[in-house]
């Protein structure tokens, strides 16, 4: 299971290098921002864009300044809104077209409150210093709109 998720990252690193390949200017049709205690969350597009205007260092500056700290056993609301390609943003908390791909010791449920487990799951750890990657993915059959984003969560 372990190389699963070696995979679903490495595959993820791909998708964000191919957008970026694309047009490193140009920002996705639609995007997700996310936010945890009213903390918002630096996701892998901004990342990206971070990367694409501002180089390596920057970017990795900014990685490691976006993991939010969660504690373990702690339960916690997770906020997104939908971005448009003018910037106009609508909360969308909670809406069942959004999809939560927690790992690691993290569960999400369908309205978007998560928990940190106090104990280890069988495929990982769950010790201060851990990162837990979360992807969510909103998904609208109806108008044709899709967005995703991914982010870290580090252990406290």
């Amino acid at each position: 299971m372990r190389s699963q998720t070696i995979a679903t990252l490495a595959l993820a690193l791909v998708v964000s290098t191919a957008a970026l390949a694309q047009d490193a200017g140009a920002p996705p049709a639609w995007t997700l921002k996310a936010r945890i205690e009213g903390v918002e969350m630096v996701g892998d597009w901004e990342l990206a864009r971070i990367r694409a205007t501002s180089g390596d260092s920057a970017a990795d500056n900014a990685a490691d300044t976006s993991q939010i700290a969660v504690a373990k056993d702690s339960t916690f609301q997770i906020g997104v809104d939908i971005v448009d390609a003018a910037g106009v943003r609508q909360d969308v908390s909670g809406s069942p077209k959004l999809i939560y791909r927690p790992q690691g010791c993290l569960s999400v449920n369908s309205v978007g409150v998560a928990t940190v487990a106090t104990a280890p799951s069988p495929r990982w750890t769950c010790n201060v210093g851990d990162v837990i990657p979360l992807t969510i993915v909103y998904k609208e059959d109806a108008t044709n709109v899709a967005a995703m984003n991914m982010y870290l969560l580090k252990i406290e």
